[in-house]
């Protein structure tokens, strides 16, 4: 027969590790979208999750293009196009594909990258009318604490509120993977797939 003694023990001792930060269940997302200045069709995106993974495993994720096609929603293509070790960036292209009732998106976008800090993107062709943004990791106690800031005007007949569902959907679907996956591979584990 167990201790009630015991039984409150490990529930102080469970409630104090949660407390400490020495377990962690898994946070969720925080998106906010509002309107943007570049037009109907457009949305702004601030969002952050924190992520119980060292940087560099986060940093490994957000460069490959394989891992791309695993976290961001509708993915059917991310080619790397150009490279720049000299100033650390490169060009991708991503193509983008939500369903029948959308049209196939193609954006063009350059990355320059500050290692394990920041990504600051912005557009350089492709569909979209306008696409500027940046990532950025800061380690703290309790983990990475990964922002996404982005401003984006999809320019097609699409309405502007359901440009900022599918930007609010989508970033917090690509921060609950990113987070999945990096804690997984932190843990020594086999990433979950993603459907």
């Amino acid at each position: 027969m167990v201790k009630p003694s015991l039984v409150l023990a490990v529930i102080v001792a469970f409630t104090a590790a949660v407390v400490s930060g020495g377990v962690q269940a898994q946070q969720s997302p925080l998106v906010e979208i509002s309107k943007n200045t570049t037009g109907e069709r457009a949305a702004r995106v601030q969002a952050s999750i924190t992520i119980d993974a060292p940087v560099e495993i986060i940093w490994m994720i957000m460069l490959d293009c394989n891992e791309a096609l695993e976290i961001v929603p509708h993915l059917s293509e991310c080619v790397i196009l150009r490279r720049d070790d000299e100033t650390a960036s490169d060009i991708r292209r991503h193509k983008v594909r939500y369903g029948a009732l959308f049209p196939t998106t193609i954006s063009e976008f350059k990355s320059v990258y500050d290692r394990n800090k920041s990504i600051r993107f912005s557009k350089t062709g492709g569909d979209l009318k306008f696409l500027e943004g940046v990532w950025r990791f800061v380690p703290d106690i309790n983990g990475v604490q990964v922002t996404y800031e982005a401003a984006v005007n999809i320019g097609k007949p699409v309405p502007g509120f359901l440009v900022r569902r599918a930007v609010r959907n989508d970033t917090r679907e690509i921060l609950t993977r990113l987070q999945a996956r990096a804690e997984t591979k932190a843990s020594g584990a086999s990433p979950p797939d993603v459907e």
